[in-house]
C-alpha cells in the first residue's frame, strides 16, 4: 500500500489473440467491448482495431472509449498499417465519409499472397467477395476449372504481386532485438543469418519457449502490410465474421 493509502492497481493482463479474434468473429460488439477494455491490447492491435471497427459500426456501447485507446497506440506504435487502421476508427466514429471500397477481406490471405515465393507469382483478390486466389507456379490456368473468369470480368479481379521475403526476415530481426534475455537475443539473431534463416529462427523460438510471441508478433506485422498495401490501392479492409463466411467450415 502506498502513501495514500491506496493499493496499487495490477496492471491489465496483456490480451489472449485466440480469445479477440473469437469475439470478433462473433460479431458481437459488447463482448469485443468488453475484452478490448479489459486487456492490455498493445501486442495485438491490428486485431484490436478490426475488432473495435465491428464494435463501432454497431453502435456499442463503449466502442468510442476504446476506439480512442487503440488508435492513440496506433499512432505511438506507426508500424506499417498502423496509420491506416488510427485513420478508420477516428472516421468510423466521427461518422466521417472516407474514399475507398470498403471490403470484407482476410488480412492473413492478403499478406500470404504479398509475401509468398517470387516465383508463385503471387495472385488475385476478388473485389466482390475478398477472396484470394493465388497463382501455382506462375500459372492461373486451374483458376478456370473452379468457375474464375478473369476474361469476363476484369474490373473484379486485382492482380497481387509477390514482394518476396524480405519483410519476413526483418521481422525476424525485429522480433529478435526486442528480446530482453541477452543469450537468446544473441541465439535467434545468429539463426536468421545465412541460408535456411526461417527454419533455422522457428526452430529456435521453439525451443526458447517464446513461439507464441513470435507468431503473434508477426500475425500484427503482416497484417498492418496487408492492411497498408490494400489502402494503396483504394480498399479499406473490413475483417471477417463467422457469419460473414458461413458454410465455408
Amino acid at each position: 500500500m502506498g502513501q495514500s493509502g491506496r493499493m496499487r492497481e495490477d496492471p491489465p493482463t496483456v490480451v489472449d489473440r485466440t480469445t479477440l479474434r473469437q469475439v470478433l468473429h462473433s460479431g458481437d460488439p459488447a463482448a469485443i467491448v468488453a475484452v478490448v477494455a479489459g486487456h492490455d491490447v498493445r501486442p495485438a492491435l491490428q486485431l484490436a482495431g478490426d475488432a473495435v471497427l465491428v464494435a463501432l459500426e454497431a453502435g456499442a456501447t463503449g466502442a468510442d472509449n476504446v476506439a480512442g485507446t487503440v488508435v492513440a497506440t496506433l499512432r505511438e506504435r506507426v508500424w506499417d498499417g498502423d496509420l491506416e487502421l488510427a485513420e478508420e476508427l477516428v472516421a468510423v466514429s466521427d461518422g466521417r465519409a472516407r474514399l475507398g471500397e470498403i471490403l470484407t477481406v482476410e488480412l492473413d490471405d492478403v499478406a500470404d499472397l504479398l509475401e509468398g515465393d517470387l516465383n508463385d507469382g503471387g495472385g488475385y483478390l476478388d473485389l466482390q467477395t475478398g477472396d484470394t486466389w493465388p497463382l501455382v507456379d506462375g500459372d492461373d490456368g486451374y483458376l478456370a476449372d473452379v468457375g474464375v473468369d478473369l476474361d469476363d470480368e476484369p474490373d473484379r479481379w486485382l492482380r497481387v504481386h509477390p514482394l518476396g521475403s524480405h519483410d519476413g526476415w526483418e521481422d525476424m530481426a525485429h522480433f529478435a532485438a526486442g528480446v530482453t534475455d541477452d543469450r537468446l537475443r544473441g541465439r535467434l539473431d545468429e539463426a536468421i543469418h545465412g541460408r535456411g534463416a526461417f527454419r533455422r529462427f522457428k526452430d529456435a523460438v521453439h525451443q526458447a519457449g517464446v513461439a507464441e510471441q513470435w507468431y503473434g508478433f508477426s500475425a500484427e506485422r503482416r497484417a498492418g502490410r496487408a492492411r497498408a498495401w490494400l489502402a494503396g490501392e483504394g480498399i479499406r479492409a473490413r475483417p471477417r465474421r463467422w457469419v460473414d463466411s458461413a458454410g465455408d467450415g
